[in-house]
């Protein structure tokens, strides 16, 4: 039930008042436009440096390499701000919260089982961990140094709180022996149990469940769209999509087999507007999937933007600081990779307008 008054100020001060203040610390709209028009990496490394972002970036060693782990600096501060989230959160909803925020400890879980898959030591994806107190740098150690990966999910159950999913994919690798295959079965399972979570998030801020129920809808959309690219059979990709997203399950099957080509599947799609998306497409030379992607992104922010706008002394408000500190950290992420690829202005700017 959502609290209103006296109850919700009870509830939610400390915490709203908490992510105020984190909110105050995020980077302006003048800040992101003016790295994006400096095009010397470095430059904006040492203007990053002059931010919250500071300790994370200064792990990574002297500023060449941190060019290179930059993507991985800003995925700690994600981790670590998901942390602060979850510890501000009142708690009675701190579960719904975790579900949320967690799939940045399920990076690491997929990062442990793809190296040892490919017989890679501690060593070599150390720098690349983004250490949780869920799961931690000793933890991710430790799993590394099991004889196989049967071994390291094991010490993985043990020692995390993440059993359901960890035993779904230890019988996918059983199955298959394909790693690609369980690193996509943790995502399907992590996101089939948030989704389990929306009627008890929609009870607390219908605002924040459709956010959540938008996230789930891109990723079976994208899947949809990439097997019709592929000219995969619907009975083939029906077990790839997540329930509880915009649209049932059983609808976008009907729908997918029912397209025959790429432009009646994107006609079928009510949730995100695609038209423009699909004209980029067409026009690509690559035929590049992430233009959709782009499309779906750009539309949840929106959506999140606007929560944080609306939401007072609510658990709304919890839940859109943490996906506006998402957007922050996809538009710094979009930005130094298009400076270092040499794209466009213009191609940078499609991708992230809703933050300049």
């Amino acid at each position: 039930m959502t609290l209103v008054g006296y109850g919700a100020a009870r509830l939610y001060g400390y915490s709203n008042a908490r992510v105020k203040a984190m909110e105050s610390k995020m980077l302006t709209k003048e800040f992101l436009r003016d790295i994006y028009k400096t095009d010397d990496i470095k430059v904006i490394l040492a203007k990053l440096l002059q931010t919250d972002y500071k300790p994370y970036i200064e792990e990574f060693g002297d500023i060449n390499e941190r060019e290179e782990l930059l993507d991985f600096a800003l995925r700690r501060s994600l981790a670590k701000t998901a942390e602060k989230v979850i510890a501000i959160t009142p708690k009675e909803q701190r579960d719904i919260i975790i579900r949320i925020v967690s799939k940045w400890d399920l990076y690491n879980i997929k990062l442990v089982l793809s190296a040892k898959a490919n017989g890679k030591s501690f060593e070599s994806i150390s720098k690349y961990i983004v250490s949780s107190e869920n799961v931690s740098a000793r933890v991710i150690k430790e799993a590394m140094g099991e004889a196989n990966i049967e071994y390291a999910v094991g010490k993985l159950v043990l020692s995390t709180p993440y059993r359901q999913i960890l035993d779904i994919a230890l019988d996918t690798y059983r199955k298959t022996g394909n790693i690609t295959l369980v690193n996509a079965e943790i995502d399907k399972t992590f996101f089939s149990l948030l989704g389990e979570a929306i009627y008890r998030l929609s009870k607390l801020s219908y605002e924040s469940a459709m956010v959540v129920k938008l996230d789930i809808e891109m990723r079976n959309v994208r899947t949809l769209l990439r097997a019709k690219k592929y000219n995969i059979k619907g009975s083939e990709v029906r077990d790839l999509l997540i329930p509880n997203g915009i649209t049932n399950v059983d609808t976008l099957i009907s729908n997918f087999d029912g397209a025959k080509d790429m432009r009646d599947l994107v006609a079928s799609v009510k949730s995100f507007d695609l038209k423009d998306a699909l004209t980029s497409y067409e026009a690509n030379k690559y035929k590049q999937m992430l233009i959709f992607e782009i499309s779906m992104r750009n539309r949840i922010f929106e959506k999140v933007i606007s929560t944080l706008k609306h939401s007072v002394l609510s658990f709304g408000t919890i839940v859109a600081y943490f996906y506006l500190k998402e957007i922050e950290i996809f538009a710094l992420r979009v930005i130094i990779k298009g400076k270092m690829y040499g794209l466009e202005e213009s191609e940078i700017n499609e991708m992230i307008r809703w933050a300049m």
